[in-house]
């Protein structure tokens, strides 16, 4: 069977190369949506959610009032937008836990890593927050419950480590225990998070306090 000649390998990879690349419909498309966020991001950081509208966001953003309904319905889906691309960047959370530290330490640093997120725009995260346990129509609501449920998941990865090296008791489910860590997790974070002024050392002494029931039957 005869080899691609040379000048056929560079039409396949030209071709490759083209396929690849985002056509103008999508660069459009995504510039659009960049500037929507960034509008978002600013009026309701200014202004405030409550007193800021979705005519106001297109505005700033410089896209038809049409244009921004096609990217989020109402103004809660724009607020989930934003969460959405942060959470996009969010570094695993049991990357570089302190192998020197218990368990309970170790899950608690992982949680904080989520404290700190959240706390980043304390504000917003009081309203989107909410909207994740009873708002259900939203695509990117949904899409940061499905990141939830990634978290969770990890978690019950890294309690199974922990099991394995013998430091999570062997008769636990650790998916079972994973999905009753995150419950206190979110219980916890949810009561924190309305508290003025927000402080990430009270958040951490309640987390440690509320973890350390369900992980003295489950860690050695």
């Amino acid at each position: 069977m005869a080899r691609p000649s040379l000048k056929n390998k560079s039409s396949i990879a030209a071709a490759v190369e083209t396929a690849e690349r985002p056509s103008l419909r999508e660069r459009n498309k995504a510039e659009k949506a960049h500037l929507i966020k960034a509008a978002a991001r600013q009026l309701f950081t200014q202004k405030g959610y409550e007193a800021t509208t979705m005519r106001e966001v297109a505005a700033l953003a410089d896209v038809g009032f049409g244009t921004i309904s096609a990217y989020a319905t109402d103004k809660a889906g724009l607020l989930a937008m934003l969460f959405v691309e942060d959470l996009e960047h969010l570094p695993p959370l049991f990357r570089d836990v302190r192998d020197d530290a218990t368990v309970l330490d170790q899950l608690v640093d992982a949680f904080m890593r989520l404290y700190e997120f959240w706390a980043r725009s304390p504000e917003l995260s009081r309203i989107v927050l909410p909207q994740m346990e009873f708002y259900n129509s939203n695509p990117f609501t949904e899409e940061i419950r499905q990141r939830r449920q990634q978290l969770q998941a990890d978690l019950g990865d890294w309690l199974g480590r922990c099991q394995e090296r013998k430091r999570v008791l062997p008769k636990v489910d650790t998916r079972q225990a994973a999905a009753t860590l995150f419950a206190v997790y979110t219980s916890a974070l949810r009561e924190w998070i309305v508290q003025q002024p927000l402080k990430l050392s009270q958040g951490r002494e309640r987390l440690t306090y509320l973890l350390a029931i369900p992980m003295s039957a489950i860690a050695k």
